[in-house]
């Protein structure tokens, strides 16, 4: 879900980035049409910045979730074995 949101947040970067090329392109100073497109390309760089991590994000969420589950799966049986409250033929029925 949070790559989402930070596609969503590109999307509106790119959004706002036309506005300020627009306004940019409408003026009459030489400077601040410069300063404008500098503005723009920035937003553009922020905006790549943030698709890329969204990308990142999911590669990387995908490839480490056995090992996420797994120690939560460890740490569920040791505080299981804590209490006393742990089923080994259970366990043994669901490879833990």
């Amino acid at each position: 879900m949070e790559s989402y949101a930070m596609l969503m947040k590109a999307v509106g970067l790119v959004i706002v980035s036309f506005f300020v090329l627009l306004g940019a392109s409408k003026t009459d100073s030489e400077n601040l049409k410069k300063f404008g497109r500098v503005l723009a390309i920035t937003i553009w760089l922020l905006a790549l910045s943030s698709v890329v991590g969204a990308l990142f994000n999911t590669i990387a969420e995908k490839k480490y979730e056995k090992y996420v589950i797994s120690s939560y799966k460890d740490e569920f049986v040791g505080k299981m074995k804590q209490r006393g409250s742990c089923n080994r033929k259970r366990m043994e029925q669901n490879n833990w």
